[in-house]
């Protein structure tokens, strides 16, 4: 005797097709919705970086920016390396 899919062990968990398909829409808006947080944070960080790399630029103590910016220095030095 096979197996049961994954699938079919979950349609058995809702009352009909239709809720089984609600929820699998459910997740692919979740999917894109968290793909466009990741992606507003990666531009805000993004950023941040140009802004480090403009004070610096301009004689900017990095310590002290790296305090100011609560990020660690080693964290400061790892955007200068990309």
């Amino acid at each position: 005797m096979s197996k049961p899919s994954k699938e079919l062990l979950w349609m058995q968990k809702f009352a009909d097709k239709r809720d089984f398909e609600k929820y699998k829409c459910d997740g692919v808006f979740a999917e894109f919705e968290r793909a466009l947080i990741k992606e507003r944070q990666r531009e805000g960080i993004d950023n941040r970086v140009q802004e480090l790399k403009q004070r610096i630029a301009l004689g900017g103590n990095k310590s002290a920016l790296a305090k100011e910016y609560d990020i660690s220095r080693q964290t400061l030095y790892s955007y200068f390396k990309t």
